[in-house]
């Protein structure tokens, strides 16, 4: 009997999402509102006019098409039923080679909208139903090369940016 592999022994592999062009902004899959859209305009607003002074070659070209190229998708936050949005950027500018884009997750409170994480080279991400600080924790995934993924656990929380856990997977003898 062989002994159990590192990611059988200590992981359970999830199967993270990936968002695409069917969730971006001007698809209207996510229906965002208008106090929503406005949001996003004001959190991501930094990242859009820096790719704006240096557009990558196919990047939007307006502050307006920018925002609406972003991809959105609603997810809950808590147990409670808090709304959120994960928020992924998209084109040259705000993502890499192998596609790791910037990344907002925002609670929608009462109050009004909360950046709870916003980190760069993201291409993948699981909402958990293990709760750290009065939210779920996420699992977050980038690709380092072609065939190299790395995933991290985070606590969601304002501020904390350690990594609670993570894993290396790879592809060995890849095409």
């Amino acid at each position: 009997m062989t002994a159990p592999s590192f990611a059988q022994a200590k992981w359970s592999v999830p199967q993270l999402q990936e968002l695409g062009p069917r969730d971006q902004v001007r698809s209207g899959k996510a229906a965002l509102s208008p106090a929503e859209k406005a949001a996003l305009r004001d959190i991501t607003g930094r990242a859009i006019r820096a790719c704006l002074r240096d557009p990558g070659l196919e990047d939007p070209t307006t502050f307006g098409s920018y925002l609406e190229s972003l991809t959105v998708k609603r997810v809950f936050l808590n147990e409670a039923g808090l709304h959120g949005l994960i928020v992924q950027g998209w084109g040259d500018c705000m993502c890499g080679a192998t596609g790791n884009c910037d990344f907002w997750l925002i609670a929608e409170k009462p109050s009004g909208f909360d950046v709870v994480l916003q980190t760069i080279g993201i291409q993948s991400f699981q909402i958990q139903k293990t709760v750290s600080n009065g939210y779920f924790d996420v699992i977050l995934g980038r690709h380092d090369s072609a065939t190299w993924a790395f995933t991290t656990t985070r606590g969601a929380t304002t501020g904390e940016r350690r990594a609670r856990s993570c894993l290396t997977m790879g592809r060995i003898g890849a095409c």
